[in-house]
């Protein structure tokens, strides 16, 4: 057994450093980056068992067969205890036929994984296609967050993954599962998920026809949508999901010709039960075409479109949102947004969106220059109301969190070296520039693709703009603590 204590010398010292408590040990290992920790199990065998532990515990993305053949041997072979350290597992883009001893190591290590709380499933269409894979599945004792997406949308693969998620050993916490057979979308099948899964809080379901009438998930607050073909109405989600809080809506089918719903009239023709939505992720097309007309705490209007600028101001100032989301795209030639009128403020003027959050994507032929940032930003930030500014730059987006976005688990540029594909900006210059454009502004944070993640405070001395560049533990804080005022008001 490991002692207590463990010394961080090494050969290359002549005298060990003070032995440190391997409690206290554990604790730092958990505040390290993912980098830090490699080269910490470096150190010594039983710093390299620690790290190991503390790296499989946490978010594990495994990319193509070829990596998941390396990742079964390494949890398989030596220390039998690695699978049940892991809790969140994601496999992606398993593509061509598995080798003979895939199948039985696959079933091996599923076995093993008593602690895996949530897994995911990326177009891993070539495992369900092994009869033994779904049951090992199904029989996990600790699953809470299931999630499957395939490459193709055929009525046999579905079923298989219906059949898996409801034999499950474990009641799901939450669900993302394609439902496109329109032979599968039906109300025996939604009841059966949700008597299964009846504590089911957070689902997100694909459909190529409108949601079965005569369903409830009572429990549901968390709902993302995906509509192949056309929208329900409002009512029809609100009887199928009546409690929701936070409500993602994507719908693929054009939705130009259909009429949009008046929601300045006083009375709707089919209004929701909900009070107010937590958070609202929806085009601006989809919003006014359903007649969502609640207030909305965190409201992400996806891309911003200049030609729709009216529009897109009118749904903000009747949602009411005190955190904004949208998407622009930055090149010397795009049109940066309107200046009136003013997308984050209210009708009167005397009160606006407080927090937000701009995702500015480019592309490699055109990356944005210092300047550009500048100028596209200056008509959102100019005599706006915000008070906290979160600017994220890269190609595309897989996610809001500003891990995943300096180092995006896709690679964004396969033929370019990943230390080329970060743009050129400065980013001290375009912080000063937003604390100076948004007079109220008092935290801004940079997220920038594969460059890092900055946090400035923003203080105001006599009229003049005094900035802070926060370390990276102090800036994550800081972030978090102020998001979370929006959050809660």
């Amino acid at each position: 057994m490991p002692s207590d204590h463990t010394s961080l010398g090494g050969p290359g010292l002549s005298s060990p450093l003070p032995l440190l408590n391997f409690d206290v040990f554990r604790v730092i290992l958990t505040w390290l980056p993912h980098t830090a920790l490699l080269r910490t199990s470096l150190a010594s065998h039983h710093t390299r068992d620690e790290a190991t532990k503390e790296l499989l515990m946490r978010p594990v993305r495994i990319l193509r067969v070829a990596k998941l053949r390396s990742f079964y041997r390494f949890m398989l072979n030596g220390d039998l205890n690695r699978p049940s350290y892991l809790r969140q597992l994601t496999l992606a883009h398993m593509e061509g036929p598995l080798e003979w001893g895939d199948v039985d190591a696959l079933l091996r290590l599923f076995a093993l994984c008593t602690n895996l709380n949530k897994l995911a499933l990326q177009w891993c269409d070539v495992l369900f296609q092994e009869s033994d894979i779904p049951p090992v599945i199904s029989a996990l004792p600790s699953l809470r967050h299931f999630s499957a997406w395939t490459y193709r949308d055929g009525h046999e693969l579905q079923s298989i993954l219906i059949r898996e998620v409801i034999n499950m050993r474990a009641s799901l916490r939450s669900l993302r599962l394609p439902l496109v057979s329109e032979a599968l979308a039906t109300t025996d099948i939604f009841a059966l998920l949700a008597t299964t899964h009846n504590q089911l809080e957070s689902l997100t379901i694909q459909l190529s026809v409108s949601l079965p009438s005569g369903v409830v998930f009572p429990s549901v607050r968390i709902l993302h949508l995906i509509f192949e073909d056309g929208l329900p109405t409002l009512q029809e989600i609100d009887q199928t999901f009546p409690h929701v809080k936070e409500l993602s809506l994507d719908c693929y089918a054009p939705l130009d010709d259909l009429p949009h719903i008046d929601t300045s009239r006083r009375v709707l023709p089919h209004p929701s039960s909900w009070h107010s939505l937590d958070h609202l992720r929806a085009s601006m097309h989809v919003i006014r075409t359903l007649g969502i007309a609640c207030p909305v705490r965190n409201l992400d209007l996806s891309f911003y479109d200049r030609d729709e600028h009216n529009q897109m101001a009118d749904t903000i100032a009747r949602l009411r949102p005190q955190k904004l989301a949208t998407s622009l795209h930055c090149a010397p030639d795009w049109l940066i947004p309107c200046a009136d009128p003013h997308l984050l403020l209210y009708e009167s003027g005397e009160a606006g969106v407080k927090h937000l959050f701009v995702r500015m994507s480019y592309s490699r032929s055109n990356e944005p220059q210092t300047q550009d940032v500048i100028k596209t930003l200056q008509p959102l930030l100019q005599t706006s109301r915000v008070e906290l500014f979160h600017l994220a730059i890269s190609g595309f987006f897989t996610s809001d969190d500003p891990e995943e976005i300096v180092n995006p688990p896709i690679m964004l540029y396969p033929d370019s070296p990943d230390t080329d594909a970060s743009p050129h900006v400065d980013t001290d210059v375009v912080a000063r520039s937003a604390a100076e454009l948004g007079t109220y502004i008092r935290t801004v944070a940079i997220t920038i693709v594969f460059l890092g993640h900055m946090v400035w405070s923003v203080d105001r001395l006599d009229g003049e703009v005094v900035m802070s560049k926060l370390r990276a533990f102090e800036g994550a804080q800081t972030l978090d603590r102020e998001a979370k005022r929006y959050q809660d008001h």
